[in-house]
């Protein structure tokens, strides 16, 4: 099984010369590597700036300091977007680096220049850090899954989610070195900023799908060489974007998100994008950390637990969907994936159950009880990264970019990633207050039963898009309501020469 798979792998990337989507999709993630840094970033600076003193005191505001980073996203992800449709997938690109460098450069500065955490501008950071994740979440995947041939694109699209997974990683690696403050911390993804503007301009292209969009039609063709090398039959794959773009003009008075092609995949796409940050995923980033030094017998080593546990599973957990997205498909990912965070999250609240009185013995101050159930915890969100980031961490919108028509695609992304991002704000806003009114226990169960309801969506209205162009998964959106209806066709066979043939009327499906 594993050979058969390894030569058609091989046979594929023979036929598609796939070196030069290989290199774009690596440059073009580095900014989902910022991505991962971001988010993980609050993990190890929380901690710092919770300390009791004058330079760094963030005790009460820690909330409003996580969620400036998907509130940032929100905002930014219907820009890119329309950036997207307007200026060109490879632009929109470029610009992503803007807000990134002038986010991680106030973290550093509001320090070096005042001499403490200056909260606000803090704050300002953390908006532009996550105004470049909404840019990154809305470009990348859609520009990967254009530019990569039908038979690979999940592969391709899969580094979005090994690049999350080890920015994570990266970040919290760096700050649990002794030393490392979250004011140095940024030095880390400023560097990638710095290789990705370089690397990006010098060595990649537009989308040829973009470049047809717009008539460039010899461009388009020139980048198809590029991409597919001229052993391919490039005129072929253009000629389906021509045909499939012509389908779409001819229907544009609807297409604007009024016709079911365009609002029916949109929808789709904001429900994924919805339950992928409705799960908990940026609870558990943010406050992996918080989470483990609760634990009395690990609390000593809450920053390196927190990192093995969610870093370390999660590139694992990449790793698993770069190797399976195109061998199992979309829909079983995201099946399983919901299926593995659904029971975490019920495995933790089951542990802040027995770990609150009347569980706990009130007279007993040793937390024995918190020592006895540790390793709940630690399994729990090793289980819950894994899951996420093997499936419900790239998937959502890769679907989207698959199944979005062309002429509204970059529009769409960036209203998926809207919602999603909105979804995350919210999230993170309300997390708090409501753990205190339904305990953690209840947060995590609530987290259980979104992830569930997650399952039965995919289970019931999910296509699977595996092995299809992008062309081929539009079109099952322009088809109409069959209906029946008669048409008269001649029987030539029996038709003399001075007799209009006879007529069989038979019934067909439109």
């Amino acid at each position: 099984m594993l050979s058969d798979n390894w030569r058609n792998f091989k046979a594929a990337w023979r036929r598609y010369h796939a070196w030069p989507v290989l290199y774009s999709a690596v440059i073009a993630n580095l900014l989902t590597l910022n991505f991962g840094i971001t988010l993980g970033y609050a993990s190890p600076a929380i901690p710092e700036l919770r300390t009791d003193n004058e330079v760094t005191s963030i005790n009460d505001t820690s909330i409003v300091f996580s969620a400036m980073v998907p509130f940032g996203a929100m905002v930014s992800a219907p820009i890119a977007g329309w950036l997207l449709d307007t200026q060109g997938r490879h632009m929109a690109l470029m610009f992503c680096a803007i807000p990134y460098t002038t986010g991680w450069l106030l973290i550093i500065l509001t320090r070096l220049a005042t001499g403490r955490a200056f909260l606000p501008i803090l704050y300002i950071g953390r908006f532009f850090t996550g105004a470049g994740m909404g840019y990154a979440t809305t470009s990348v995947p859609l520009y990967v899954a254009e530019l990569a041939p039908y038979a690979l694109r999940g592969l391709f699209v899969g580094m979005f989610g090994i690049m999350l997974a080890s920015g994570v990683l990266l970040i919290q690696l760096c700050g649990v070195i002794h030393g490392a403050t979250y004011y140095w911390l940024p030095v880390v993804p400023l560097s990638t900023i710095v290789v990705y503007v370089f690397v990006m301009a010098m060595l990649t292209k537009e989308t040829p799908r973009w470049l047809q969009k717009t008539t460039r039609t010899k461009g388009a063709r020139l980048v198809l060489l590029w991409l597919r090398g001229t052993n391919y039959d490039v005129d072929k794959e253009q000629l389906e974007i021509t045909e499939q773009l012509s389908s779409e003009k001819r229907q544009s008075l609807f297409l604007k998100f009024k016709h079911k092609s365009a609002y029916y995949p949109l929808f789709l796409g904001v429900c994924l994008t919805c339950f992928r940050q409705l799960g908990g995923i940026n609870v558990v980033i943010f406050y992996a950390e918080v989470i483990f030094s609760d634990v009395e017998s690990i609390s000593e080593y809450a920053d390196v637990v927190s990192t093995i546990c969610v870093g370390g599973s999660s590139v694992v957990g990449a790793i698993v969907l770069f190797l399976l997205i195109d061998k199992f498909g979309r829909r079983k990912l995201l099946l399983s994936g919901a299926v593995l965070m659904c029971l975490s999250c019920a495995i933790m609240g089951i542990y802040y159950i027995f770990n609150s009185k009347p569980y706990c013995n009130p007279d007993d101050a040793s937390n024995e009880c918190v020592d006895s159930l540790f390793l709940l915890p630690i399994i729990s969100i090793i289980t819950y990264s894994c899951g996420f980031a093997s499936s419900w961490g790239t998937i959502p919108y890769l679907v989207a970019a698959e199944l979005l028509p062309l002429h509204v695609r970059g529009a769409g992304v960036g209203i998926v990633s809207f919602g999603g991002w909105f979804s995350a704000t919210v999230l993170l806003l309300a997390f708090e207050p409501y753990q205190e009114t339904v305990n953690p226990w209840g947060a995590f169960f609530t987290f259980s039963l979104v992830m569930l309801c997650a399952f039965l969506f995919v289970l019931k209205f999910i296509p699977e898009t595996k092995g299809k162009t992008l062309e081929e998964i539009q079109q099952n959106f322009f088809k109409s309501k069959a209906h029946t209806t008669t048409v008269a066709v001649p029987n030539n066979k029996t038709c003399l020469s001075n007799v209009d043939p006879p007529v069989i009327y038979l019934e067909t499906t439109i």
